[in-house]
């Protein structure tokens, strides 16, 4: 009874917790809010607005695509949520974490920091050796001032060998054996029954069906990516392709480990940019001015054969640049005509069905003229003011235009996301965050870092000194970290500034400090809206964890936003802001592509043209050589391309493919051309999807057979070099994938994958693989080796043999011979079998021959199915198609 009245009890002071927890929460905004309504009038719905957001669910997850073909490999990879990432374990690890304590004994010094090269690496000097490492060359070296240490041949023998036994005591269960080389590198072979002992882990959780893959809403880390941010009223350019690809890849990474993922497109729809646009179509579309001298835009939309090879439009550059100028004095002409009285009777009068017909060509080529109409009509300039402070005041009129516009770009853009297959990007302008900014300006207020220069608010930092400067700049790119020297020092006001501010003289603050504006007239800036968009991801969506997604022109913009909060202290110590900066995407010229120049810009949407384009013309190739006579007229039109027969659809995804994949290869770091941006053969990306495709025919029917048996004791086996390594690096895959989460770069992932299928193209290429490993069924091939593992156990081993495993050199008469042993015993009839008398005819040792063959080839089958497991979820992580496509012959 007792126990009955202590789980009632316990039941209701769990809901009355939790519904004391839920009315604090509630009551501590509506105080907060409540502050903030004098003077705010208009803030009164940021309650309402918290509780429409709190419920947002995050997208739908991406849909596994789970076929037989790895339905038994549907993985525990996906059961581990976050906070299991950060175990050590792997191979890698242990290891180097053995090189660090036996550098760490001999130096004698605790805080002994190894550099990354001395530590372990893939082997490319041994077959029969996996991994090598430097760690002797560091030590035998003051590396410092690179003088070798002074002692004499005897002693460095002895400190060799020391270190060599030291490694092997580190890791007794690990390393089988180490050689060292004449020029002083390690050479590491690590034993056999480790490996398999380690891949029978890894292949049971592979066989695993999915348990206890969620953790508790509370132990889940909120991770809010920001990244594409493309504006409004212009078209997406190939430059906005990198942060949307690396953004939404580190998403789905972050995904797979079990956080809440947050995807924001930051969009660029408020302020000056949109209201200038607004102010162009004000003046002129009533009187179809626009049309009149709107430049020719041909040179807009080049294919990219024209990019790889010879540009027309570059070599007129300069031409088409007069011919602009040209046009923007023309409309200066008629704005030098007109007053303000024009543009407030065009606006009163103006019809919004005119916008209505006006494509976002039209809108892109009108931004570009507004740009220039700004910075040399004052007319035009004040005008463009009015309709921003007009947009501020949530005027009906200005709001249906800007609602037109955005709608437009919208429109095009999700088209873009559509082809690319970007389903879970969820859209916050800077219009849903602007109505935050008064909040985070009154705190900035409180802590006396705000001041105000004529119609401007803005805050001030201390300069860097040059060496820092210079220190910071060569890691401007990499450095995720967020180090104290990226950091900016925020200025309080004091007596002293505000003498030069009273004298008006800002090139005197110029000299000494940075000025962040945050406020210009009536409009918030960038920097102003950038801090109310953390603002209210940290309190309102929880966010643990903020990542921009930018190119490297944004750091030092990113970093002076986030030392404001650093300085205030607003948010608690576990809320982290990263910078991921990347290189340019650069244009013919070898300059960042900007969306305000009127040529030299290569939009997506003409990039996916020129892809369909492309199909057009092997459609028609395949048309003229004839090869489409003999295909089924009610299947799908078939096209070839490099020997493989694809559909039309197939074909398509194959170049979209290529593009992601051209871009996050590459470093974050690196600034990358155009031209090899937009290759549609990726040679990296082609060359795994024909490995995968040629696993795929191999294995056939045993692409879901489970051939766990292989694992078990009573086998013994001589496995492959190549096949040890190649099980050494599918075991890698999730330790590469959790490295992304801390250093970010996704390229790592690209180059594992394409690492691994060099590795297992040695197999696909094997002329038995190719031809007899489907006749290797899971229950014959465990029968047969149950029957040569008991004919061997009766034999007498031959004297000659080593104690140490007999290494095999199998020849290809052999491997048929075997195949033919194992089709006859599974053909024939048991008790009247003649194979079974040629079996039990055979030596001991031809017999563990026999088995370590069917052991290798059947570990091979495991590897393959391993493969092309990590390639399915690779694929579904960089957001690649994975294209499946039929031999000619086979057609």
């Amino acid at each position: 009874m007792n126990r009955w009245v202590f789980m009632v009890w316990l039941g209701f002071f769990f809901l009355e917790g939790f519904k004391f927890k839920k009315a604090s929460h509630i009551l501590n905004d509506s105080n907060y809010l409540y502050n903030q309504i004098n003077n705010k009038n208009r803030y009164t719905n940021a309650y309402i607005e918290r509780n429409r957001i709190i419920p947002l669910r995050k997208g739908k997850n991406k849909q596994k695509k789970i076929t037989s073909l790895n339905t038994h490999l549907y993985s525990s990879l996906y059961s581990n949520p976050h906070n299991d990432i950060k175990k050590d374990g792997t191979i890698y690890e242990i290891i180097n974490n053995a090189i660090k304590n036996v550098a760490i004994k001999i130096k004698k010094n605790e805080n002994l920091v190894i550099p990354k090269q001395y530590l372990l690496e893939d082997n490319k000097l041994y077959d029969d050796y996996e991994y090598q490492s430097g760690i002797v060359m560091y030590i035998d070296r003051d590396i410092p001032d690179g003088i070798p240490t002074n002692v004499d041949e005897n002693k460095r023998e002895d400190l060799r060998q020391k270190i060599i036994e030291d490694l092997k005591n580190e890791c007794p269960n690990i390393i089988d054996d180490i050689l060292l080389s004449s020029n002083g590198i390690l050479n590491i072979r690590v034993k056999e029954e480790y490996i398999k002992t380690k891949f029978y882990e890894f292949h049971t959780h592979l066989n695993k069906n999915k348990q206890n893959c969620e953790t508790k809403n509370d132990e889940k880390q909120n991770v809010v990516l920001d990244y594409c941010g493309v504006n409004m009223a212009k078209h997406m350019h190939v430059g906005h392709l990198k942060s949307l690809f690396l953004g939404h890849a580190l998403s789905n990474v972050f995904d797979y480990f079990n956080f809440n993922v947050n995807s924001r497109n930051h969009i660029g729809n408020w302020n000056a940019n949109i209201a200038m646009v607004i102010t162009f179509y004000i003046f002129f579309l009533s009187e179809n001015w626009c049309n009149k001298f709107f430049i020719d835009s041909s040179c807009l939309s080049q294919n990219s054969e024209n990019l790889k090879t010879d540009n027309n439009c570059s070599t007129n550059i300069f031409s088409e640049q007069n011919e602009n100028l040209q046009i923007i004095k023309k409309y200066l002409e008629i704005l030098n005509n007109l007053k303000e009285n024009n543009f407030y009777d065009n606006y009163e009068k103006f019809n919004m069905n005119e916008l209505e017909n006006v494509n976002l060509d039209n809108i892109d080529k009108a931004y570009k003229i507004s740009k220039q109409l700004y910075s040399m009509s004052p007319l035009f300039q004040n005008c463009t003011k009015h309709v921003l402070s007009l947009m501020y005041k949530y005027d009906d009129k200005a709001m249906q235009l800007w609602n037109i516009l955005c709608a437009k770009t919208k429109k095009e853009n999700d088209e873009i996301l559509r082809n690319f297959k970007i389903h879970k990007l969820i859209e916050k302008g800077e219009d849903f965050y602007v109505k935050y900014v008064p909040i985070v300006l009154e705190e900035m207020e409180k802590k006396n870092i705000l001041f105000k220069f004529g119609n401007k608010l803005c805050v001030l930092f201390k300069k860097k000194k040059k060496e820092n400067i210079l220190e910071t700049e060569k890691m401007k790119i990499n450095n995720y970290d967020n180090d104290d020297k990226d950091y900016y020092e925020v200025v309080q006001v004091q007596d002293k500034i505000y003498g030069i501010l009273k004298s008006g003289d800002m090139n005197a603050l110029k000299e000494s400090y940075h000025i962040l504006t945050l406020k210009n007239d009536i409009a918030y800036t960038y920097a102003g809206i950038d801090l109310a968009a953390i603002y209210y991801r940290v309190h309102f969506e929880k966010a643990n964890k903020i990542i921009y997604v930018v190119d490297e022109n944004q750091k030092n913009h990113f970093m002076q936003i986030f030392s404001i909060y650093k300085n205030m202290n607003m948010f608690s110590k576990n809320v982290e802001c990263k910078c991921i900066c990347y290189g340019f995407v650069l244009n013919n010229e070898k300059k960042k592509i900007k969306t305000k120049n009127f040529t030299n810009n290569i939009f997506v949407k003409d990039v996916i043209q020129n892809l369909e384009k492309l199909e057009e013309i092997e459609v028609k190739k395949n048309g003229e050589s004839g090869c489409s006579e003999n295909v089924d007229k009610n299947k799908d039109e078939k096209l070839i391309y490099n020997k493989k027969y694809y559909t039309k659809k197939n074909y398509k995804d194959l170049l979209l493919s290529s593009i992601v994949y051209s871009y996050i290869s590459v470093k974050n770091c690196k600034r990358q051309a155009i031209n090899n941006l937009i290759n549609p053969y990726n040679f990296e990306y082609i060359y795994i999807i024909n490995n995968y495709n040629d696993i795929y025919f191999i294995l056939r029917n045993l692409q879901k057979s489970d051939y766990s048996f292989v694992f078990e004791e009573k086998y013994s086996m001589s496995m492959d070099y190549r096949l040890k390594k190649l099980l050494l690096d599918i075991m890698n895959f999730k330790n590469v994938l959790k490295n992304i989460i801390y250093n970010y770069n996704v390229d790592k992932l690209c180059s594992y994958l394409f690492s691994l299928s060099q590795k297992i193209h040695h197999f696909t290429r094997d002329s038995f693989n190719k031809n007899f490993l489907h006749y290797f069924e899971e229950r014959n091939v465990h029968k047969f080796l149950n029957f040569l593992e008991k004919a061997s156990k009766e034999k007498i081993a031959s004297t000659t043999t080593n104690a140490e495993k007999q290494q095999y050199n199998i020849l290809d008469d052999e491997k048929e011979t075997y195949l033919n042993l194992f089709i006859n015993f599974i053909k024939n009839d048991k008790d009247n079998n003649p194979t079974i008398s040629e079996i039990n005819s055979l030596s001991k040792n031809e017999l563990n021959k026999i088995i370590s063959f069917f052991l290798n080839k059947t570990l091979e089958i495991i590897a393959m199915q391993s493969y092309l497991f990590i390639v399915s979820e690779i694929f579904d992580i960089l957001n690649l198609y994975l294209v499946k496509f039929d031999t000619p012959e086979n057609y």
